[in-house]
């Protein structure tokens, strides 16, 4: 139980990290987009 609970917590952090993730590509992508249309 105690493992598995452990794995869980990785898994939770993995996660976040994936959102992170997203929100930085998507900021940079934007960021892009706005720098091109000057």
């Amino acid at each position: 139980m105690k493992r598995m609970n452990n794995n869980w917590k990785e898994l939770e952090r993995i996660a976040q990290d994936r959102v992170g993730w997203r929100m930085m590509v998507s900021g940079l992508c934007s960021f892009m987009r706005s720098n091109r249309r000057k």
